[in-house]
């Protein structure tokens, strides 16, 4: 029967998500059912090594968690991070005014990646007051401090 084996296939990539999540810091604390908000909103896509991720000066409409693989963070052509599982880019443009890239991420090895597009993300946070804390916290360390891995 197609229709099942689809719904089945869907089940088990909608589980493998969660579990990933669950192992992202920025997730790691939400309860199950706040997670399930998370994981019912976020696409999981696979970019190949190589992929241009985000530019650097252009628009940011998206938070991007990375699932498996690296990613390279260059500011002005400068490498300044390399990024794994767990890590996430993409915050500085969803918080600040005007929504601008302030670095370019270049996937190192193929990624897995958690996309939350700006409603989705903006939806999370006022629903989820201590996820919207942990990000604004960590794109205030990335503003502040000397790894400026932003996006």
């Amino acid at each position: 029967m197609p229709g099942r084996a689809a719904w089945i296939d869907a089940m088990r990539r909608r589980e493998t998500l969660r579990e990933q999540l669950r192992e992202v810091p920025i997730f790691s604390s939400l309860a199950d059912d706040e997670l399930a908000r998370v994981v019912r909103l976020a696409r999981r896509i696979r970019e190949p090594a190589g992929e241009l991720l985000v530019k650097e000066g252009e628009p940011g409409h998206e938070l991007l968690v990375i699932l498996e693989g690296e990613v390279d963070v260059r500011h002005a052509d400068d490498l300044v991070a390399t990024l794994g599982p767990g890590d996430f880019v993409g915050e500085v443009a969803l918080l600040d005014d005007p929504p601008r890239r302030t670095a370019t991420v270049r996937a190192r090895t193929a990624v897995t990646i958690a996309f939350l597009g700006r409603l989705e993300f903006e939806r999370l946070c006022s629903e989820l007051p201590e996820l919207a804390r942990q990000v604004q916290a960590t794109r205030d360390r990335r503003r502040d401090g000397p790894d400026p891995a932003t996006t």
